[in-house]
């Protein structure tokens, strides 16, 4: 009888909130959505790179509006290299250090390493640049190229 109940009463009234999760049978917690920006950068097959990255945070972040992928050079690099940067905003319902952690791996499964790093192949580089209201990497967004795309976010 309860499942039914909540087929037939909760279940709806549910679909109506698409902001809110059930954790039971009448129970209705807010989801917190935030605001994100995230950088993508690659020097190694990058468009490649961040076209994968760009799908595989699709499965964290919704409401997903990536900027063009812009190739310039490299910033502190003993020896210069192309970069291709893009910018990706969106929402998500992860806190912040769970979703540095998801960068982190998504990263590492695109070929990003401390090895490959020592020899200047950034396979891909993924910042959390905003989370909400808070800026993060501040000196990053003095970069031309943030600035060009982040203009392209609206």
């Amino acid at each position: 009888i309860l499942e039914t109940l909540s087929n037939i009463i909760v279940s709806p009234l549910l679909s109506c909130f698409n902001n809110f999760s059930h954790c039971g049978l009448l129970c209705v917690v807010p989801v917190k959505n935030s605001l994100i920006i995230v950088a993508l950068g690659s020097n190694h097959d990058a468009h490649n790179a961040i076209a994968s990255a760009i799908e595989r945070l699709k499965d964290f972040i919704y409401n997903i509006q990536p900027t063009r992928m812009l190739d310039n050079g490299s910033v502190g690099f003993i020896i210069p290299c192309i970069f291709t940067n893009a910018l990706v905003k969106g929402y998500t319902e992860l806190g912040k250090e769970e979703l540095e952690r998801q960068l982190k791996l998504i990263e590492k499964e695109l070929g990003r390493s401390e090895e490959k790093d020592s020899t200047g192949i950034i396979a891909l580089d993924l910042d959390l640049l905003k989370y909400d209201e808070v800026i993060l990497h501040a000196n990053d967004w003095n970069r031309e190229y943030i600035k060009i795309l982040f203009k392209e976010l609206g």
